[in-house]
């Protein structure tokens, strides 16, 4: 019974594992996306809080 209990936990812990990649893949496209559009339609020029935002958001996604 124990060896069941180890199995299915560690089941769960994989099934965990690759939604949380799954996840981080899909916010590391968005982040990319949200640059490329930036960077595309110049509002990183329109004031310094954009292109502070646009900053944090390359440091976030190269991290």
């Amino acid at each position: 019974i124990g060896e069941q209990e180890v199995t299915e936990s560690d089941e769960g812990d994989n099934e965990a594992t690759e939604s949380d990649r799954e996840t981080d893949l899909s916010e590391i496209e968005l982040k990319k996306i949200l640059i490329e559009k930036m960077e595309g339609n110049k509002s990183i020029q329109r004031s310094d809080e954009q292109r502070n935002l646009y900053k944090a958001l390359v440091e976030a996604y190269d991290a």
